[in-house]
């Protein structure tokens, strides 16, 4: 019997099989989603990506050792709102995104865990700082497109990131982050 995750790769390798043109592009489902939640002393956020900024990925997978040749994925910084102005100002001068605009993510190695979930290798480059990641991710094959969701906690320093203070340090971010998405694609 055929996993849904078996099945779904064989399906990326018979898409990416070797041919004049090894890349396959999806396409992201407007009911994506990707939040940055975060919390301070005070307070708890959540900034989420406009996922109209982002259309298609090409994406080179090799089914034989389960990974990913190229899969990248940009998100510009100036596309996450956090929920009102100062808080998006705070999220920006916090990702340096003057120097760094885009958050990027790589898909590194997907390896099956169960017939519904995965464990994804990724690499997450903030301000200039890349750090590779495993994660575990659901995967499901929809009526006509597939869908993938999953949670990761990050610190911030491990970017070389320091804890945002306000108000004379009264106001104290949290270093831990929590990066939660949500993909369709096809």
């Amino acid at each position: 019997m055929i996993t849904l995750f078996s099945w779904w790769l064989y399906a990326i390798s018979l898409l990416v099989a070797p041919t004049s043109n090894p890349i396959e592009e999806f396409n992201i489902l407007p009911s994506s989603t990707l939040e940055i939640r975060g919390s301070s002393n005070v307070n708890n956020f959540t900034c989420s990506f406009d996922m109209d900024d982002i259309s298609s990925v090409s994406v080179n997978y090799n089914s034989s050792t389960h990974k990913f040749e190229s899969a990248l994925v940009q998100f510009p910084v100036t596309s996450f709102d956090c929920g009102n102005r100062m808080i998006n100002k705070d999220f920006r001068d916090l990702l340096n995104e003057k120097d760094y605009p885009k958050l990027n993510l790589r898909l590194v190695e997907i390896e099956p865990l169960a017939e519904d979930e995965v464990l994804v290798t990724i690499e997450f480059e903030i301000a200039g700082v890349k750090n590779l990641y495993k994660m575990p991710a659901s995967f499901a094959v929809m009526k006509g497109y597939y869908s993938s969701q999953g949670h990761i906690e990050l610190d911030i320093e491990d970017f070389g990131l320091q804890q945002p203070k306000r108000m004379l340090g009264m106001i104290v971010v949290s270093n831990k982050i929590d990066v939660r998405f949500k993909i369709d694609f096809v």
